[in-house]
Order: C-alpha cells, then sequence, then structure tokens
C-alpha cells in the first residue's frame, strides 16, 4: 500500500510529526537544551536535522521513523551513560546523579557524533553521594551505537573529582563594617 500526500495532508502530517515528538521530548522550546552533532567539524546539528540529512541521502529513510529511531536511541544511549557513571562511582544505593539524566532525553547533557556506520552520543554530567547536595564527580561517558549489528559499547572518557574551590568573603565583611 502506497499513501500518497496532497499538500493539505503534509501540513496536517507535518503537525502531527512535530506534536508527537514534542510529546516524546525530541524537540524543545529552548534551542540550548536540543542535543547537538558535530560531523566532520560543521555547525551543531540536532536530532531533526540529522533525519533530515538521513532522508535527503537515502530516499527509503523515512523521516518520522528516523527521529522515533534516534529518540529511542538517545534514551537508551543516556541510561546506559548514567549507569556507567553511577557504577564507577559506587553504584547506585550510595550515588545519584545530576537531575537532567533522569529526565527527557533531549535535555540531558549530551553532543550526538556522527561517524561512518554508527553515532556516538556524549554525555557530560555531575555526580553526587545520595547523602550531600553538592556534587563531587564529573563524569563524561561515550556510548557508540554501530548501525551494523546494532551494537552498543560504552566507555568512561573521564571520571574525575570536582575540586572544591576556596572563596573569602572577608574583603567583603571589611567593607560592609566600616
Amino acid at each position: 500500500m502506497v499513501l500518497r500526500f496532497n499538500s493539505d495532508m503534509k501540513k496536517y502530517w507535518a503537525v502531527a510529526s512535530l506534536s508527537l515528538l514534542s510529546c516524546l521530548g525530541v524537540t524543545t522550546v529552548a534551542p540550548q537544551l536540543n542535543a547537538q552533532m558535530v560531523a566532520d567539524g560543521h555547525s551543531a546539528m540536532t536530532i531533526v536535522d540529522l533525519c533530515n540529512a538521513l532522508v535527503e541521502a537515502d530516499s527509503s529513510v523515512q523521516s518520522l521513523q528516523c527521529l522515533l529511531d534516534q529518540s529511542t536511541h538517545l534514551n537508551r544511549a543516556k541510561n546506559l551513560a548514567r549507569q556507567r557513571g553511577e557504577r564507577d562511582n559506587g553504584g547506585i544505593t550510595t550515588v545519584e546523579t545530576e537531575p537532567s539524566m533522569h529526565g527527557p532525553s533531549a535535555e540531558s547533557p549530551h553532543q550526538l557524533v556522527l561517524g561512518d556506520g554508527s553515532t556516538q552520543y556524549i554525555f557530560t554530567f555531575r555526580i553526587r553521594p545520595r547523602t550531600t547536595a553538592n556534587y563531587t564527580h564529573e563524569s563524561q561517558v561515550r556510548v557508540t551505537y554501530t548501525d551494523e549489528g546494532s551494537e552498543w559499547s560504552i566507555d568512561t572518557v573521564y571520571n574525575n573529582r570536582i575540586e572544591s574551590t576556596p572563596v573569602s568573603y572577608s574583603e567583603q565583611l571589611e567593607t560592609e563594617d566600616s
């Protein structure tokens, strides 16, 4: 069965697609929260731009299906990265990641890097002990999805302690007392 769309139907399809994607968290109101993709040194792109490029390159790729697939991949990559960060820092019973790693995938702190036959999702996030309010570690985790074979690999790029910065208010206190 082949569906043919006239121009009015395309408009409705576009609105319905954007509504669905918004519900899935693929698009956000704040552009700074969108995922960025770096490909061959070109400007940053979002998942929507990635799918548009894939559709242009291969007419058999369906735009909506691409967006749904990429959204699913991003969500899985976010969960894998969060789990790796938690595991590297003592486990889920002792630490927790920042809230952005638990919410909509499109709002998580990440970049997309498109490679030959693979997509890398790079997440940079903070971790803290469950008993404290301050984050003590920052992790960067690279999750790679290989199109051929649908394989996932997870690498910790870095997992560093966040050094505290001493702050002195003595100068400010001296001027207030005078």
